[in-house]
């Protein structure tokens, strides 16, 4: 990968680092690998508990390949919380960092963990270097564990536990840290090592020229400073890395030059991507390794004197500026624009070698097919081989195309430059007199990088919460170190990816399911409608304003609450099931005539209103503790023909639709399918029978039912088979098929969407280890994502344009509340997204403005979000 390629990903490294928080035992230097790119030291006397809640802890969910919440199942194990001493994280081998955990050891632990967690009929501990590696199953996801000394090693990574052991007996050397001041709070860059890391973000084909790209330096301490609010900062990183005295790469050796005036900003375009401005002086001698040396190189290399004069024709200043897209091109190019001395004599140097037919002038500028002057121009910063040379003020600039350089000389006369712009004068202002570099990246800087990177790269995670990125360096005095600064911040006017809206306490009390909307007060705007489970009921205006509140006295709630013309009168009430009644209040907070109904058992199940026996007047439909299903009409009576009994209780909600072109109830009951007519009596060849345990509700989709079930495959139950033969495991029966989707339990309800039009129809699912499927009705297998950790209990995928792109979106919620979205057309994540840990989840766009807004509980009470289009 050309040079630029790495500064432009360097420019984004250190949003790695994430502040979480150590004690002052620092045993944990001892098996340091060489491997280990980053060590995070938290806080005195931290916890999982303190360090899971970090607000910082989603970013490392999205660069580490591991489940970070899951590490709280083996905290919870323990007899006290467990004490986090470090936390190393390494490449791993699926292009996202492997973290290891290193806690404080607890006697008697290990085995308990080993007495819970182990497989029957597997290997659960191995030996490795005369210590022991538990390989254990902790929520569908192998765990590995090791005691060393004092400490207790847990990554889901065997490789990183082996790394730490080798390191520990003295296999591998251990990354020298005695340099460094680590503080309690600190996290440390394995500097030299960078380039491992950088390998997984960028693509295959660059990987060769990565390697070494940070040779020559020293681990850093990396200091997160408090944002300066006036400046719109989000996050500014500081630190200082150590010059190692060996041969410095390219890269370090532009970064760390002797720290000098800038004045290449003024030849920026305005609508550049990014663009890194150096001080590296031209290489004196010419570079005689040259493979495929042309006419000019031959040239060069026997004239030194010519070569000697152009190299002290160029100043030390050298820019590099990035576009997505210029000219006719819809993919990035770049420019690289060098600081002349003497341009008079430049050109006239340049004009002998046309005279002698080694380059050629094309109007104003020179083609040239040289790499020996691509060198000396570029420094080592491009690859370019054939290229033009323009001499415009008092810089030369250097690209593929000539019509690129021709619109950077356009641009510096007509003003459209950098320096001019708003976003630069407010970075200027914090700019230090003299700097050894400065790299700034803007909102379109992804778009350029990404051709660069590797399909399942995290970089746009890294960035998408910053209009723009800068990064300085420092060369010190004793050229013995550098200092960087690194900023992410937001320039007024540009657009947030969401904002946030309004809080509001619930008094710590969890939801007893998602938020509803509905309209209650007869106003434009729908009102949100929310139940705790300790029993109160709420009605929030669209602005978060309290509207009015409802109780259930001790009656739990179950699930969420209903909005509903119940009397068929225009009015919407409020419905609920709480423990073993069935409440409803009108929009003055009155309970209306004839409530609560009142069953006998508890409700297992949420509410459900539908008109069953088509008489215009709608009835409710509850399952109870006694394996009773029940309708019950406008005054609390039972509709003749019910309740119904089935074989095992009913927990999740019925599913009331047209079957078979008639009214039915479709019902769970553990593997067994119910269906029964309007009168209560079943429907014909039902019950029908699963392999497994079902899951959620039913869906029903072309007199088909289909159904989720524990043993990881969906199953379809109609009169004939609905998957393809050639993918049905469920043996030999007329009336069921299956296919297999996960190797463990399948999470919440499967659903039926409409992929961009009504022909369309897909089947949406979920595993409960955290990845979303999308199959055809015959069971093939479209699409599918994870999000590397377990889904929120009991939750479903859901199919939305959760941005308001006018794209289809899946969106899932984990399982420690994180919120993933990705782009069905081009299967890319979606990041810019709240990061908050959120749970009861709705979506709607609630005032009507086209843009979705996000309804969740979050720690502080129940939360609204608008996420605005990108």
């Amino acid at each position: 990968m050309p040079y630029l390629k790495k500064i432009s990903i360097v420019a984004v490294l250190f949003f790695t680092v994430l502040a979480c928080s150590n004690t002052d035992d620092t045993a944990w230097r001892e098996i340091v690998s060489p491997e280990t790119s980053f060590i995070i030291v938290p806080n005195q006397d931290a916890t999982v508990d303190s360090v899971l809640k970090s607000p910082y802890t989603p970013v490392l969910d999205d660069v580490t390949s591991s489940s970070i919440q899951l590490i709280s199942k083996i905290d919870s194990t323990a007899t006290t919380s467990l004490t986090v001493q470090s936390l190393f994280l390494y490449p791993g081998t699926n292009q996202k960092l492997q973290p290891v955990w290193i806690f404080g050891k607890e006697d008697d632990l290990y085995e308990t963990l080993k007495e819970r967690y182990a497989r029957e009929f597997m290997q659960n501990e191995y030996r490795f270097h005369g210590s022991s590696i538990l390989d254990l199953d902790i929520e569908n996801r192998r765990i590995f564990l090791a005691e060393i000394n004092d400490m207790l090693l847990v990554s889901e990574s065997s490789l990183g536990i082996e790394q730490s052991i080798r390191t520990y007996r003295g296999l591998d050397p251990v990354v020298d840290l005695s340099e460094l001041d680590i503080q309690p709070g600190s996290i440390i860059i394995n500097t030299p090592m960078l380039d491992h890391w950088i390998a997984q973000l960028g693509s295959v084909a660059y990987n060769p020229s990565i390697q070494k790209a940070f040779a020559g330096t020293q681990p850093a301490i990396l200091n997160i400073d408090q944002p300066d609010s006036t400046e719109n900062i989000q996050i500014h990183l500081a630190g200082n890395i150590g010059l190692s005295g060996e041969e410095q790469s390219p890269l370090i050796r532009a970064i760390a030059s002797p720290a000098q005036p800038i004045t290449l900003d003024e030849y920026i375009s305005s609508n550049a991507a990014g663009f890194g401005i150096f001080h590296v002086a031209a290489r004196d001698e010419p570079n005689t390794a040259i493979p495929d040396t042309t006419s000019v190189d031959a040239s060069l290399m026997n004239d030194s004197e010519t070569y000697t004069e152009m190299a002290n024709l160029l100043n030390s200043e050298l820019g590099l500026v990035m576009y997505t897209k210029s000219g006719f091109l819809s993919t990035g190019e770049y420019v690289l624009i060098r600081k002349v001395n003497d341009t008079k004599a430049l050109r006239s140097l340049l004009d002998d070698l046309s005279t002698r037919n080694l380059i050629e002038k094309v109007e104003d500028a020179y083609f040239i097919q040289s790499s020996l002057i691509n060198q000396i121009i570029g420094a080592g910063m491009s690859n370019f081989r054939d290229f033009y040379v323009k001499i415009v003020g008092d810089a030369t600039i250097i690209s593929k195309r000539k019509g690129l350089a021709d619109m950077v000389a356009s641009d510096r006369e007509r003003r459209r430059v950098i320096t001019y712009e708003e976003f630069y004068k407010k970075i200027e202002e914090n700019l230090p007199e003299n700097i050894s570099s400065l790299f700034v990246a803007g909102p379109d800087f992804y778009s350029f990088l990404e051709p660069f990177l590797a399909d399942d790269n995290y970089v746009d995670a890294l960035t998408s919460n910053y209009n723009y990125i800068t990064l300085t360096t420092q060369l010190n005095d004793a050229k013995d170190a550098f200092s960087f600064n690194m900023s992410g911040f937001n320039v007024n006017g540009q657009d947030e990816p969401f904002t946030q809206n309004w809080s509001y306490s619930t008094g710590g009390a969890e939801l007893s399911g998602h938020p509803v909307f509905g309209n209650m007060g007869g106003s434009f705007d729908n009102e949100v409608v929310f139940a705790t489970k300790s029993g109160r009921v709420y009605v929030l205006a669209a602005d978060g304003s309290f509207v009015q509140r409802y109780n259930t006295g001790s009656d739990v709630p179950v699930g969420s609450p209903i909005v509903y013309d119940w009397y068929g009168t225009g009015e919407n009430v409020v419905l609920l099931a709480a423990g073993n009644k069935i409440y409803g209040w009108d929009e003055n907070g009155n309970t209306l005539p004839k409530f609560p109904f009142e069953l006998s058992e508890q409700i297992t199940t949420p509410l459900r209103i539908v008109d069953l026996n088509d008489n215009k007047l709608p009835d409710a439909i509850v399952a109870t503790a006694n394996r009773k299903l029940h309708v019950l009409n406008g005054r609390g009576n039972e509709l003749p023909g019910w309740p119904v009994t089935t074989n095992a209780g009913i927990t999740s909600a019925p599913r009331i639709d047209y079957y078979k072109d008639q009214p039915a109830v479709i019902a769970f009951s553990a593997n067994a399918v119910h269906a029964w007519k309007a009168n209560g009596s079943p429907l014909p060849d039902f019950p029908v029978f699963a392999g497994a345990n079902l899951k959620g509700s039913p869906e029903i989709y072309d007199d088909h039912i289909f159904a989720n079930s524990v043993d990881g495959n969906l199953y379809s139950m109609g009169d004939n088979t609905s998957f393809s033969d050639s993918l049905d495991v469920s043996g030999p029966s007329q009336n069921v098929s299956a296919i297999y989707v996960s190797s463990g339990s399948l999470s919440g309800s499967p659903s039926v969407v409409k992929i961009n039009n009504p022909e369309e129809a897909m089947i949406l699912t979920a595993s409960a280890s955290g990845s979303v499927f999308l199959l055809s009705p015959e069971g093939k297998l479209n699409f599918t994502k994870s999000m590397g950790q377990p889904i929120a209990d009991a939750s479903s995928p859901l199919l939305t344009d959760i941005n308001s792109d006018g794209s289809s979106d899946i969106v899932a919620l984990a399982n420690y509340g994180r919120l993933y979205a990705w782009n069905i057309r081009n299967g890319e994540r979606i990041f810019n997204l709240p990061t908050a840990s959120i749970s009861h989840m709705n979506l709607t766009d609630l005032d009507g403005d086209g843009l979705k807004e996000l309804i969740a509980q979050t720690e502080d009470g129940i939360q609204s979000w608008t996420i605005n289009r990108p």
